[in-house]
């Protein structure tokens, strides 16, 4: 099965074939087909008086769909680049930290 982006419970059983015939079923097992996570909360950008530091604070997505986030890109304006744009940033997860993630200092 390829390219399954739904959040879907699959059944399958399996069966032997020879030149005598088909083997009886199997115990039936299941997989859920994992999809994209869903759409990130606001991120709260902060940044104490007189310091060039700034942190960018968001929360995990509240729908997973059946996998950990393992990354986010935060996508910074730059308009005086040629061409204008996004430009990405990514900041790798670490699922032993509490999912509210604030960068380093």
């Amino acid at each position: 099965m390829e390219k399954c982006r739904f959040t879907l419970l699959f059944s399958f059983l399996g069966r032997a074939i020879n030149v005598q015939g088909i083997g009886p079923a199997s115990a039936s097992f299941s997989f859920v087909a994992a999809d994209v996570p869903g759409q990130m909360d606001k991120v709260v950008i902060s940044q104490t008086a007189g310091s060039t530091l700034v942190k960018f604070k968001w929360t995990q997505p509240s729908a997973l769909n059946g996998l950990p986030v393992t990354s986010y890109k935060l996508l910074f304006y730059k308009p005086n680049a040629s061409p204008a744009g996004y430009e990405e940033v990514q900041s790798l997860c670490n699922a032993g930290i509490d999912p509210a993630f604030t960068a380093k200092e």
